[in-house]
């Protein structure tokens, strides 16, 4: 597998982590999003 595929996967996963606590941190867009 290359490198680059690598990093490029763990900056995707990050990058929705961020989103999700994001989201998160609203409590109004929490509510609208129970399953996250």
């Amino acid at each position: 597998v290359p490198i680059k595929r690598v990093h490029m996967f763990t900056i995707i996963q990050l990058a929705c982590l961020a989103c999700l606590w994001t989201i998160k941190s609203f409590s109004s867009t929490s509510i609208l999003f129970p399953l996250m």
